[in-house]
């Protein structure tokens, strides 16, 4: 969730399951739910709204189980878990991987549904595999890295004009621009991808909110850009001007915007 209005349509989103109340916290990305429905369809209305609920991951060590039917009625009393969105037993490890919906179960409660099976078991390994935080910070440090050569030339160059001189020379504007059409291109396929499947999607669904307007605002520089860059008689001739630095340079801030965020959330 990015604004206030994506809130009000994952509150809305919960509430029309009936005999539901909810309130939709944005600073916390979080919901509180006072219902009789399971968690299970809270998490498919979110995902059909487009606000899929977090998954929380643990792995829990079992101790001495084999297989039969106990380790089955084991893991099917776990995967029927109110919270559990997926479960694998794995009896060569002597564990169980559990997926849940965050917020509605807690590793303890696992753990009592394998002491009520006979077994005796503990939390090996709880969260994301990959911390979300570093992915957010990796993914804008790509951006960055693929943003800055296009931003220096660009932007530099009318600051300091031997910049564009020297890429004249070197390497020749058509191919730079081809570099910049490449360079700005993958940053929104991997680092930026969200924006666009998130924001077309919402977009679609006529509810566009903050990834929306991203998407937009980028894909109209990009898109302009590369009309120049391989259609460029589509265009006066005095209007040949590439905007792909600004496309860069959008999608680099807001991804450290959001990092800097959840790292300030904790």
């Amino acid at each position: 969730m990015t604004c206030a209005g994506c809130a009000g349509r994952a509150e809305r989103a919960l509430t029309a399951l009936g005999d539901t109340q909810a309130v939709v916290n944005l600073a916390t990305h979080s919901a509180r739910v006072d219902t009789s429905i399971s968690p299970k369809e809270f998490q498919q209305a979110l995902q059909a709204a487009g606000y899929p609920a977090k998954i929380d991951k643990v792995m829990l060590q079992i101790a001495d189980i084999q297989a039969g039917a106990q380790a089955d009625a084991l893991e099917r009393e776990i995967i029927d878990h109110p919270s559990v969105t997926a479960a694998s037993l794995n009896r060569v490890a002597q564990s169980i991987w559990v997926e849940f919906i965050a917020g509605t179960a807690t590793p303890d409660e696992f753990l009592e549904i394998i002491e009520r099976a006979g077994f005796v078991g503990q939390v090996e390994q709880q969260g994301e595999i990959q911390p979300i935080r570093n992915i957010d910070f990796r993914r804008a440090i790509l951006a960055a890295l693929l943003t800055l050569p296009v931003f220096v030339v660009e932007m530099g160059g009318h600051i300091y004009p031997p910049i564009h001189a020297f890429v004249h020379s070197r390497i020749g504007m058509d191919q730079w621009a081809l570099m910049s059409f490449l360079l700005i291109s993958a940053i929104m396929v991997w680092p930026g991808r969200a924006f666009y499947t998130i924001g077309l999607g919402a977009l679609f669904k006529g509810a566009p909110e903050m990834n929306s307007l991203v998407a937009l605002g980028t894909l109209a520089a990009w898109g302009y850009s590369t009309c120049v860059v391989f259609a460029p008689d589509l265009l006066p001739s005095d209007q040949h001007f590439l905007y792909f630095e600004a496309a860069g340079v959008i999608i680099t801030l807001i991804l450290f915007g959001r990092f800097m965020e959840s790292r300030a959330k904790g």
